[in-house]
């Protein structure tokens, strides 16, 4: 077995999650309804062999990240963290301490749901990777931007282990 992430299986996830989570949240104002949305939207992503954690609902038996979902005889294939509170007052000291916990996850593809600004994520993404040792080339970072709507980039390592800042560039696509 083969690690997947690649920018076609990042994009595809993408496409997957940002047509879906919107429609299963139904425009709600509540964050748990839109952490439900997104652990519903991955329910419904996983292939065959693949199992979502937590196994019943969001929010229950989290460990470390939101959701993650794991191909049996290979480990995690999809890790994710989603924070939906920011437009609501809390900003980038809730949203370093998420990806800060999604960063030591390993997982093909490690996917950062938030709502926010660009410029709160450059403050927070390029210092937590440019210092983190154990990048792989095995793993892609996907984040989804919301502001009405999903603002998608994706990122993977070139090599193992340290990053300079400047090699850390998320590439938006649509």
């Amino acid at each position: 077995m083969t690690s997947i992430a690649t920018k076609v299986d990042v994009v595809e996830l993408a496409h997957h999650l940002s047509s879906r989570i919107p429609k299963l949240a139904h425009e709600a104002r509540s964050t748990g309804h839109w952490t439900e949305a997104v652990y519903k939207a991955f329910v419904e992503y996983k292939k065959d062999g693949w199992k979502v954690y937590p196994e019943t609902k969001a929010k229950k038996g989290e460990y470390l990240c939101d959701f993650m979902l794991f191909q049996d005889g290979y480990g995690p294939r999809v890790a994710c963290e989603s924070q939906w509170w920011h437009s609501w007052g809390e900003h980038e000291k809730k949203l370093e301490w998420s990806f800060d916990k999604l960063v030591g996850v390993k997982a093909d593809i490690k996917v950062f749901i938030y709502e926010g600004d660009q410029e709160q994520w450059e403050t927070i993404c390029k210092p937590y990777l440019a210092d983190y040792a154990l990048l792989s080339p095995q793993e892609a970072f996907l984040t989804m931007r919301f502001d009405k709507g999903f603002h998608c980039s994706w990122w993977k390592p070139s090599r193992p282990g340290v990053h300079e800042a400047n090699e850390i560039v998320f590439e938006p696509f649509d």
